[in-house]
């Protein structure tokens, strides 16, 4: 009790006079700036007031220390510092405190650790009005006066954007989701059978409308995830902060769109190829007509639509794929969510 007493004062009225967050100047990260001999001062007066009959208790009595009579709680109080029992009065105001400033730090260094480098500049005025904002909580505010009002203000505003960015994000994998759907699914493929893996060309008209449709419901999707976006981060469509993000995600339709195409040809050549596969992927018919023989598809050019024919256009059903979602860069319409 004694020293307890005796050290008690000075680490309240040191303590007291922190201000409520520190930067750490290599990663602009923020942490909470308070003394963990706060917590003991606290810890201490409560298990002191608790022993002498404050406050039921919540641990289980040793038998040893049952027949102990312990001080009265006035007593007790009488001895403690004044400045340990002002603070200890404290206790809820300083735990809320506390817990809210962990959050705006948690928002702030999540902004920080997980944006974009294409995507800050987005967000950077955003950024930069919180840390004026925020920076008496550096300097001239401490633990020692009621704060609430300038912690709840920063958190609503850090949480907001916190929010905002992490939709974004959620968003944007949507948009790589919905451009790499047909990575792994040719457009034209065979059913494996015993002898053959023929493509359906008698369906061939059915698979492409189909995929053409689903193609352009993705490209109606991704434009309203990206107006979704843009209302996210509040930007000017004529910036070039906003272009540069639209390039970002234009790379990422690009990608799966190339893969698409990808995927399709290597089927091609794949099942084209006689070291790889023996399996056919097209068969040919000879005809009789009258005292002529003709295949079907042609062999050669001059004989009708030739087996090279067939061969383009199929190529170019695949490669017609990356034409069905506009590149973004040109600037295409996008959904009025504000109208809607």
């Amino acid at each position: 009790m004694d020293e307890f007493c005796q050290s008690a004062p000075d680490k309240c009225t040191v303590n007291l006079k922190l201000p409520l967050l520190k930067r750490d100047p290599s990663t602009q990260l923020l942490e909470v700036n308070f003394d963990d001999q706060l917590v003991e001062v606290l810890r201490e007066v409560h298990y002191l007031l608790m022993l002498s009959g404050e406050g039921a208790c919540e641990h289980p009595i040793a038998p040893e220390w049952e027949t102990v009579v312990f001080t009265p709680v006035d007593e007790i109080r009488s001895k403690l510092p004044p400045a340990s029992i002002a603070v200890f009065e404290k206790t809820e105001p300083l735990r809320e405190a506390r817990l809210n400033l962990n959050q705006i730090a948690f928002a702030y260094n999540t902004i920080r650790r997980v944006t974009f480098t294409v995507e800050y500049p987005l967000i950077a005025n955003e950024v930069d009005v919180f840390d004026k904002a925020i920076e008496p909580a550096f300097s001239s505010l401490n633990w020692d006066r009621d704060n609430s009002e300038f912690i709840n203000n920063n958190l609503a505003t850090i949480s907001d954007l916190r929010d905002r960015l992490l939709t974004a994000h959620d968003k944007l994998k949507k948009i790589e989701e919905l451009a790499a759907q047909w990575n792994t699914v040719p457009l034209y493929q065979g059913k494996e059978r015993k002898y053959d893996c023929l493509i359906p060309l008698e369906d061939r008209d059915t698979i492409k409308e189909a995929r053409y449709r689903d193609m352009h419901n993705a490209s109606e999707a991704i434009l309203r995830l990206v107006a979704e976006i843009l209302e996210l981060y509040q930007a000017d469509t004529e910036s070039a902060e906003w272009k540069a993000y639209l390039e970002a995600m234009e790379d990422l339709i690009l990608e799966g769109l190339t893969e698409a195409v990808r995927c399709s040809l290597s089927y091609l050549a794949n099942h084209t190829d006689k070291n790889k596969t023996d399996m056919p992927l097209m068969d040919g018919k000879l005809v009789i007509d009258g005292t002529q023989l003709k295949f079907t598809p042609a062999m050669h050019e001059a004989q009708g639509e030739s087996l090279m024919d067939l061969m383009d256009s199929l190529v170019q059903d695949i490669t017609d794929q990356s034409r069905l979602i506009p590149l973004l860069t040109s600037n295409p319409p996008l959904p009025d969510l504000a109208a809607e």
